[in-house]
């Protein structure tokens, strides 16, 4: 472990879950799906980019909303009539089971710094269910110590009573934490705001000027924390 960072705080989505891979999921499961219901996929797809995103739109502020409702209400926008969860959710499950990748590299990352004593969290917009679901999923829910989520504290980043939340976990300082994610506002601007150091990894967070002061550093590969945290 290095003299200055004691514990690493990550986000799941666009960080330790490959973006790409759950496009392929709902891909999977939109076409699963559509073998009993008989609609086209591709229309589907952007069905379900504009019901969803309309469904986390109408939250009122940074209160939090469950996606597995949102995905009920999205089939049945896309179905015509209400799906019982028992016909879609196996489907939906199978696909992301099927499809589901870690990031290239994040697994052997995550192994080293746990080997090494860093102290290793979650904190995440996503549902209890499904964070615990991707990460045994990848076989590293063993590597963190805690799983944060915005459904366990009821409200979505950048509010600071997720970051709160995490931190009360954590035996480490904010000042000897990092935090890996991957957009602006809701992970380097909430999380220094924190007090932790951030680092931008991917999406709109590697956007920022190279001045900013929300952003701790920028990598472009998880192996390359290694070389910010520096030598042990």
């Amino acid at each position: 472990m290095s003299d200055r960072w004691s514990a690493v705080l990550w986000d799941i989505g666009g960080v330790i879950l490959d973006p790409a891979s759950v496009r392929r999921a709902r891909e999977l499961f939109l076409a699963g799906l559509s073998v009993d219901f008989g609609f086209d996929v591709p229309a589907a797809l952007d069905r379900w980019e504009a019901e969803l995103g309309a469904y986390f739109k109408e939250r009122e502020g940074r209160s939090f909303r469950p996606a597995h409702v949102g995905y009920a209400r999205t089939v049945e926008a896309i179905v015509g009539e209400p799906v019982p969860v028992d016909e879609w959710f196996p489907v939906a499950i199978q696909a992301a089971d099927h499809a589901f990748r870690p990031t290239d590299g994040v697994a052997d990352v995550l192994a080293r710094l746990a080997d090494e004593g860093y102290y290793l969290g979650v904190i995440s917009d996503i549902d209890t269910w499904e964070a615990e679901f991707i990460l045994t999923a990848f076989g590293i829910r063993d590597q963190f110590d805690h799983v944060t989520t915005s459904q366990e504290v009821g409200r979505t980043k950048p509010a600071p009573e997720v970051f709160e939340t995490a931190l009360s976990k954590c035996p480490a300082p904010a000042a000897r934490t990092m935090y890996v994610g991957d957009r602006y506002e809701h992970d380097m601007r909430g999380g220094t705001r924190a007090g932790l150091t951030t680092v931008a990894f991917d999406g709109s967070a590697v956007d920022a000027d190279a001045d900013d002061p929300n952003v701790g550093f920028v990598v472009d590969t998880p192996r390359e924390l290694l070389e910010v945290l520096g030598p042990e």
